[in-house]
């Protein structure tokens, strides 16, 4: 099995954040080989009650497709999808370098992803394990566990439900 690394040395890679939903995704803070997020960020709202909840989405990366011209100048040049690694995340391991202050009031640090699988779009937290912002240098491991009982269905909101949904085990398969 093939490892993909992300040092940020040369651009982003492919990574990007997010304004909001009328502005789109926005460049990554890059210092010292490290990528930088900072409050305040954006509250994604699509998936509050009585889906998952409100989130912050601090980093993202396509892992399939074509980005067009204003995603290749945000994020530069996507070097998963350009290293031909996969879209099935199954007992895949994420791991995190971090550092960092955080007031997390209650909010955690999960692994999300998104894909469509059949034609339907959903998205899934890994909330069975947490990323912890650390004040010194850690070095942080979660397993896409193939568990349902690790994964948490983002849902929608109340006015959109039914838009996003849950029960697709298999989406996990294709971010």
């Amino acid at each position: 099995m093939r490892t993909y690394v992300e040092t940020f040395d040369e651009d982003p890679g492919g990574w990007f954040g997010w304004i909001s939903n009328s502005q789109g995704p926005k460049p990554l803070e890059i210092r010292d080989s490290c990528a930088m997020s900072r409050s305040p960020w954006w509250i994604d709202y699509n998936h509050a009650p009585p889906g998952a909840g409100y989130m912050h989405l601090l980093y993202m990366l396509f892992t399939s497709g074509a980005a067009g011209e204003h995603q290749r100048e945000i994020a530069g040049p996507n070097r998963y999808i350009a290293g031909g690694f996969g879209t099935d995340f199954t007992s895949a391991q994420i791991t995190l370098r971090l550092k960092g202050e955080l007031r997390a009031r209650g909010a955690q640090l999960h692994f999300l992803c998104q894909g469509v699988h059949d034609g339907v779009c959903t998205g899934w937290l890994l909330t069975g394990q947490t990323f912890e912002m650390t004040s010194d240098w850690s070095e942080q491991t979660v397993v896409c566990v193939p568990d349902e009982q690790q994964w948490t269905c983002l849902g929608s909101r109340h006015d959109r439900n039914g838009t996003i949904p849950c029960g697709v085990p298999g989406c996990r398969r294709a971010m």
